[in-house]
C-alpha cells in the first residue's frame, strides 16, 4: 500500500501540483529572460554633489517666480515659501559650501564665528555666518579684517529675514574650516626679511633667521615675545621687535611691542599703509554687534 501511494504522489509533486508547506500554491516561475533579482541588495548611493561656491548658486535653487531681485519687497508668506525651499534643498540634505570670501569680523555667536558681508547688487544684504568648533578659535584670531580665505562648511540655515534691522539673506555654515586663499599666500613671497632685532635699552638680540622662518610659514602669526623668538635679551623688561624688510622692491621698517601678532600679511599691510598717499581718515563704521536674534 505505502509503495503504491508513493508511486502516485511523487509524479504529481514533480509536475508542480504539490501544495507548499503553508498550504499555498508555489509561485509562478518568472518569464524567460527576466533579470535575476538579488535579495537585500544595497540601495544605490546618490550622486555626489559639488559644494556651492557663491550666493548665485544658492538663489538658483528657488523657482523663477517671484524674482529674487525683488525679495526685499516680498511678503512674509513669500519669504517663508523661499525659506522652505532652502531648507529642503540645502539644509536637510546637508549640502556643503566652499566660499572664497574676505573676512569681515571674528566674533562669538555663540561659538567661534567668521562673519562676511557679501558684496552684491540684489538690493538686500547677503551675510554669511561661518560657525567653527573651539579648536579653530586660535587660528581665527590670527585673521584680520579683509583677509581673503576659502571657507568650507555644511549649511545650517539659509533664510530671508531681517538681520540688524535690514532685509537680508542670512547664510549659516556649521563645522566650518578655512585656508588662506592662493592670492593671499602669494603676499608671503613678496616679503623679504633684511634684518630683525628684539630687546630693549642696549640689550638687543639678532632674530633675523627666526623671524624669516616664521614669516614664511603660511597661516602662522607669531607673537613678539621670548617664547616665539626663542631668546630673552633683557629678562623682566618690556621689549620691542624691529624688522627691516623689503616689500615689492621697497624698504620698510616695522616695530612692535611684545605680545602683538606678526605675520607676512601684517607686514604687507604695514607696507601698503606706508605707501598709500596721506588722506584724512574717515570715521570707521561701527562693527555689527551680536544680533538680537540668531542670524
Amino acid at each position: 500500500m505505502k509503495r503504491r501511494l508513493l508511486q502516485y504522489v511523487l509524479p504529481v509533486c514533480l509536475a508542480g501540483s504539490c501544495a507548499s508547506l503553508n498550504g499555498n500554491p508555489p509561485p509562478e516561475p518568472p518569464p524567460p529572460g527576466t533579470p535575476l533579482s538579488l535579495p537585500n541588495s544595497p540601495p544605490k548611493r546618490p550622486a555626489e554633489t559639488r559644494p556651492l561656491e557663491n550666493y548665485q548658486q544658492i538663489l538658483a535653487v528657488l523657482p523663477a517666480s517671484p524674482s529674487v531681485k525683488d525679495a526685499q519687497g516680498w511678503t512674509q508668506d513669500e519669504k517663508d515659501a523661499a525659506n522652505r525651499v532652502f531648507t529642503d534643498t540645502l539644509v536637510t540634505p546637508q549640502a556643503t559650501a566652499r566660499f572664497k570670501v574676505h573676512v569681515g569680523q571674528i566674533a562669538r555667536w555663540p561659538g567661534p564665528t567668521l562673519f562676511v558681508e557679501v558684496p552684491n547688487k540684489e538690493g538686500y544684504h547677503i551675510r554669511i555666518f561661518g560657525g567653527f568648533t573651539e579648536e579653530w578659535d586660535a587660528r581665527l584670531k590670527q585673521l584680520k579684517k579683509g583677509d581673503e580665505v576659502i571657507m568650507e562648511g555644511t549649511f545650517s540655515h539659509v533664510t530671508f529675514k531681517d538681520v540688524w534691522n535690514a532685509p537680508s539673506l542670512s547664510i549659516g555654515l556649521t563645522n566650518s574650516s578655512f585656508v588662506l586663499s592662493p592670492a593671499a599666500k602669494t603676499r608671503h613671497t613678496d616679503v623679504l626679511i633684511i634684518s630683525a632685532v628684539y630687546g630693549s635699552g642696549a640689550r638687543f638680540a639678532d632674530v633675523t633667521a627666526r623671524v624669516n622662518g616664521l614669516v614664511h610659514q603660511p597661516e602662522v602669526a607669531f607673537l613678539a615675545n621670548p617664547q616665539w623668538l626663542e631668546t630673552d635679551p633683557h629678562p623682566g623688561r618690556k621689549k620691542t621687535l624691529v624688522v627691516v624688510y623689503d616689500f615689492k622692491g621697497k624698504r620698510h621698517v616695522f616695530s612692535t611691542g611684545e605680545d602683538v601678532r606678526v605675520n607676512a600679511e601684517s607686514l604687507a599691510r604695514h607696507a601698503d599703509e606706508a605707501s598709500a598717499p596721506s588722506t584724512s581718515t574717515p570715521a570707521s563704521p561701527t562693527s555689527p554687534a551680536s544680533p538680537t536674534d540668531e542670524p
